[in-house]
């Protein structure tokens, strides 16, 4: 048990409403064996830490200086050539990007397709940007190929299908940031 496991109980419960709705209807006396049971094991107490954590996160300068700020992958992406549109989105788009998502460390992910160039043509076909748990892109970089490498990490997890080129990647940490 883990003030990381509670965040990630958060995310859970953030997506499944059938584990919020047992979490009301059990209530606190099975609150442990309920976050164990969806794979993130931690108590009501580390929950609300992790919780506080996230409000009271540094951002944009002062994380900056505090080096603490944001930890996301971004991926530069798309698929192989136009015959491959339609497996690249089945893929990555339609299984990939979410599998990713369930990693322990993953806390969001967000996918963009390029709309329009600017300055010349987009880089790439599509951006994804992972964010991660914790500064330390060498620690999230092995958290996410061991998460990768197992193959029952994920249960709906679907075969690489060959459709993809990634273009660039790269770990970035937020040094400046203003709104939501």
């Amino acid at each position: 048990m883990s003030i990381e496991n509670g965040a990630r109980f958060v995310r859970i419960l953030r997506q499944d409403e059938s584990l919020r709705e047992r979490l009301r209807t059990e209530g606190q006396d099975n609150f442990e064996e309920i976050s164990a049971s969806a794979g993130a094991s931690c108590t009501a107490f580390e929950v609300v830490a992790a919780l506080l954590r996230d409000m009271a996160a540094p951002v944009g300068a002062q994380a900056a200086e505090q080096g603490e700020g944001k930890l996301v992958l971004v991926g530069l992406v798309e698929p192989k050539n136009d015959d491959l549109v339609g497996a690249f989105n089945s893929w990555y788009l339609g299984n990939h990007v979410e599998d990713t998502y369930h990693c322990p460390n993953v806390t969001a992910v967000r996918c963009f397709r390029a709309e329009k160039g600017f300055l010349g043509a987009p880089p790439s076909g599509y951006l994804t940007i992972y964010e991660f748990d914790g500064a330390d892109a060498q620690a999230a970089e092995q958290i996410l190929g061991k998460y990768q490498s197992d193959p029952e990490a994920w249960p709906q997890r679907q075969p690489g299908n060959d459709s993809m080129s990634i273009v660039g990647a790269g770990w970035y940490k937020q040094v400046l940031g203003f709104g939501s």
